[in-house]
C-alpha cells in the first residue's frame, strides 16, 4: 500500500510538471481575445528598417506629436489607461520600462534620461465597442546633441478591483496577492544627431544572501544602448583557491543606467570570510579585466540559512574526520594483535 501511494504521488507530480512544461502555444483565435490591439503609427522621421516601436531621428529641444492606434476588441466600451515610462536595465541584463524604480539593483545615473518627464498625453481614453482610436503623444526632445534616449508608454485597460484576476503566492512564509492585468508597452527611442562613445565600467563586488549570489556593479555612463557585454568569471577564497567559475552570455544595458549584475553562488561551501571575484569581459569587442574583493559576514550567512531553511555550512576545524577514522582502525588493530599475542 505504501509503495502504491509513492507511485501515485510520483505520477501526480509528473503530470503536474508535464502540464506546465507542455502548455500549448497561443493560437490566433486566443490572441484576438485580448482586450485591445496596439499599433505604433510610424512618422516620416522613423529610422529605416525599424518597425513595431518608435525609433525617431530627432534634434535637440524639438517637439513632436506621434500617434498610437488602439483597437477595442471587446463588444463593450472600455477605458484605457496610458502612462509614460522610463527605460531601466534588468539586473541580469536587458531593458524594461517602468514609471519610477527605486532599487539598489538597478537605477538611472542621470535624471535627464528619465524620458517619462518629456512625454505627455491623456492619462485615460474611452473607446467604444469594436472601435479604433488614434491617441496623440507629445514628445519633447531633451536639450542635448549626442546619443540615444529611450522610454515608452504603458497601456492597459482600466478595470475595477473586482474584475482583476488575482492569486495568492507564498514566499519566505509571507503571503502576497499578485494582481494580473493585461498591459502593453510601446518603446520610444530618440536618436540625436551625434553618436555617443562607449563608457562602460565595472564597480564594486558584493554578496547577496538572496539567491545566494555574488554581484558586480556594471555602469553604462554613455548616452547609448550598450550592447554585447559578455565574459567569464571565477570566485576564489582568501588563499587564492578557486571555488567556482563560469560565463555570462551577452547582455545589453539602457543608456545612463547601472545594475548589480548577479552571479549564482555555485559552491557547496558558504561561510564568512574574504573572497575575490575575477572577470574577463568582452564589451563590444574590447577586452576588460576586473578583480574585486568582497566579504561575506556572519549576518549574511545567517540570513541565507533562514531564507533557504538550510543548515549553515561551517568551516571544518580541528582534526580531519578521515584522520580520526584511520587512527581508530589502527588502534583497534593493535589492541586485537596484542590480545592475540598474549594468548
Amino acid at each position: 500500500m505504501k509503495q502504491y501511494r509513492i507511485r501515485a504521488v510520483f505520477l501526480f507530480m509528473l503530470m503536474t510538471v508535464l502540464g506546465i512544461t507542455i502548455s500549448p502555444p497561443v493560437t490566433a483565435s486566443e490572441a484576438t481575445e485580448l482586450p485591445m490591439s496596439i499599433k505604433a503609427i510610424l512618422p516620416a522621421n522613423q529610422k529605416d528598417g525599424v518597425s513595431g516601436y518608435f525609433n525617431l531621428q530627432v534634434n535637440p529641444a524639438e517637439k513632436q506629436i506621434i500617434y498610437i492606434e488602439i483597437k477595442n476588441n471587446k463588444s463593450e466600451d472600455i477605458t484605457v489607461n496610458l502612462m509614460p515610462t522610463n527605460a531601466y536595465t534588468q539586473p541580469s541584463g536587458g531593458i524594461f520600462y517602468d514609471v519610477d524604480v527605486e532599487s539598489p539593483e538597478t537605477s538611472l545615473l542621470d535624471d535627464s534620461f528619465a524620458l517619462s518627464q518629456n512625454i505627455s498625453m491623456d492619462s485615460e481614453v474611452a473607446i467604444k465597442a469594436n472601435k479604433t482610436v488614434e491617441v496623440p503623444i507629445e514628445v519633447t526632445v531633451p536639450d542635448m546633441s549626442k546619443g540615444t534616449i529611450i522610454g515608452g508608454v504603458l497601456i492597459g485597460e482600466k478595470t475595477d478591483a473586482s474584475e482583476q484576476t488575482s492569486e495568492t503566492v507564498e514566499k519566505d512564509t509571507a503571503q502576497f496577492k499578485v494582481i494580473t492585468k493585461t498591459a502593453f508597452a510601446i518603446a520610444i527611442q530618440l536618436d540625436l544627431p551625434e553618436q555617443a562613445e562607449s563608457a562602460f565600467s565595472f564597480g564594486e563586488a558584493g554578496f547577496n544572501a538572496v539567491g545566494p549570489n555574488v554581484f558586480i556593479e556594471m555602469r553604462n555612463d554613455a548616452p547609448m544602448i550598450q550592447r554585447q557585454i559578455s565574459g567569464v568569471y571565477k570566485v576564489s577564497d582568501k588563499d587564492g583557491q578557486e571555488l567556482f567559475s563560469g560565463k555570462f552570455e551577452p547582455i545589453i544595458m539602457a543608456p545612463k543606467t547601472k545594475i548589480n549584475f548577479p552571479i549564482q553562488w555555485d559552491s557547496s561551501l558558504l561561510e564568512s570570510g574574504k573572497y575575490t571575484l575575477s572577470i574577463t569581459a568582452d564589451v563590444a569587442g574590447e577586452e576588460m579585466f576586473v578583480e574585486e574583493n568582497f566579504d561575506i559576514n556572519n549576518a549574511a550567512i545567517i540570513a541565507y540559512g533562514e531564507r533557504a531553511n538550510q543548515p549553515i555550512v561551517k568551516t571544518q576545524t580541528g582534526i580531519p574526520y578521515w584522520v580520526v577514522i584511520v587512527a581508530t582502525v589502527i588502534t583497534v588493530g593493535l589492541v586485537l594483535w596484542f590480545v592475540k599475542k598474549r594468548k
